[in-house]
């Protein structure tokens, strides 16, 4: 059996450590700059009133689904690299459904419009709720008691 906090030798966490924040620091500030845009893109269509208050519902569901994808993808996991979190989530419920409303929006067919505009609301909502409930979003190996290893 192994144990709940398993790790390495301290100088191994330590450069383990360094090159993952060589990729983590670009990547947490790609998603930054996705969560900016989307909810700078959200509040236009809200304040327009171009979304109808339904397509607003089914952002909250999305955004409510992408997390439970993240829970579910942990379901059956004793434990998980430490950094997990801060890859796997951003990945779920930001990148998937922005690169979706991307190609939604780049369709020509207006009848998909509807579609991107629930796909950027949600992914702005993901933002919001990932800044103001950090510990949902990043400590759910905590929340959900899944060990970690470095």
């Amino acid at each position: 059996m192994v144990s709940k906090n398993a790790s390495l030798p301290t100088n191994s966490k330590r450069s383990i450590s360094a090159i993952v924040g060589i990729i983590l620091i670009p990547f947490l500030s790609f998603i930054a700059i996705i969560v900016a845009y989307s909810i700078s893109e959200a509040f236009k269509l809200i304040r327009t009133n171009t979304i109808p208050e339904r397509n607003l519902a089914w952002s909250l569901v999305i955004s409510f689904v992408s997390y439970l994808l993240v829970i579910m993808s942990y379901w059956y996991e004793d434990q998980v690299w430490v950094f997990s979190p801060y890859f796997r989530v951003p990945t779920f419920v930001i990148i998937i459904p922005f690169v979706l409303w991307t190609l939604l929006k780049s369709e020509k067919y207006t009848s998909l419009k509807s579609y991107s505009d629930v796909m950027i609301v949600s992914v702005g909502l993901n933002g919001i709720i990932g800044i103001l409930f950090k510990s949902i979003s990043f400590e759910i190996t905590d929340f959900l008691g899944i060990g970690t290893y470095h």
